[in-house]
């Protein structure tokens, strides 16, 4: 299944395009010539027209202070608007729906098993390879050693399984087998990491899926979750051999029936993200 969304992009607004700077440059002007008016009737020793402009730029800044505390307030009201945060609640939603679809109750001990987000997929300069931000911070709150919870974390789109999803244009999930050293390696060697960004990897998380968020033929962002328990995502069907790193019996491929359950729940961002962030 295919999840054709729309996101919003993360972009800060330059400060001359705000309300803010329209009040400042508005009263710029008002300030110059009171403060020369102030300035030619001292020179000159005209104490009633130093007096009067005087008036006259108190009236202005009190008026200047009031604008801009609207301005002030009307910026928030516009960030808030443009903010991705309404996502962490699709996300609680999404993270609810995949504890009940392993038949978890949602119970403390099994929400810190598992972590959910958003990426944004950010286009690079021309020749160069895109880069990923996380949009919103880690689902449920707490659930990450950060403390802004990962928010705005950037990472290059040739890494892990998030970058897999990316180039491949499809669901991808891993189940980590053998030590932290072990898993750094399978890590470097296929997908894509530096050793430095490797070694910063969370040593907790043992599963991990990626469902990529498509608008038209590109992928916009993935949809990423881990899993401090190795099995939460893998398919009691399928078990590794004898001489599995796992160990005999030990299930290490991912359920292709939880990845189309939480495909398809993500396809519910499709029309909500398109009505929340039109273009």
């Amino acid at each position: 299944m295919r999840v054709d969304t729309h996101l919003p992009l993360p972009k800060a607004q330059p400060w001359r395009e705000t309300e803010v700077a329209g009040a400042v440059f508005a009263a710029a002007p008002a300030f110059v010539a009171s403060a020369c008016g102030i300035v030619t009737g001292a020179f000159k020793g005209e104490r009633g027209a130093v007096l009067a402009t005087s008036l006259t730029l108190a009236a202005s800044v009190v008026g200047f202070v009031i604008a801009l505390g609207r301005a002030r307030a009307k910026d928030r009201r516009e960030a808030e608007r443009k903010s991705p945060a309404d996502l962490e609640g699709c996300l609680y939603i999404l993270h609810a729906a995949v504890l009940a679809i392993r038949g978890l109750t949602y119970e403390e001990r099994n929400i810190k098993k598992l972590r959910v987000t958003i990426h944004r997929v950010l286009d690079g300069p021309a020749n160069r390879a895109f880069t990923v931000r996380q949009l919103v911070p880690y689902v449920p709150a707490g659930s990450s050693l950060s403390p802004d919870q990962g928010k705005g974390r950037e990472m290059p789109s040739r890494c892990g399984i998030v970058g897999r999803a990316i180039t491949r244009q499809r669901p991808q999930g891993m189940i980590r087998v053998g030590s932290f050293d072990d898993y750094m390696k399978v890590m470097c060697e296929e997908y894509g990491f530096l050793p430095e960004e490797a070694r910063q990897l969370s040593p907790d998380r043992h599963a991990f899926l990626a469902i990529p968020l498509m608008k038209g033929q590109h992928v916009v962002g993935v949809v990423y979750l881990d899993s401090t328990d190795p099995t939460l995502f893998s398919d009691a069907k399928a078990t590794s051999g004898a001489g599995g790193a796992g160990g005999a019996g030990t299930p290490n491929v991912v359920s292709p029936e939880l990845v189309g359950a939480i495909t398809t729940a993500c396809g519910g961002l499709a029309p909500y993200t398109s009505l929340r962030y039109p273009e």
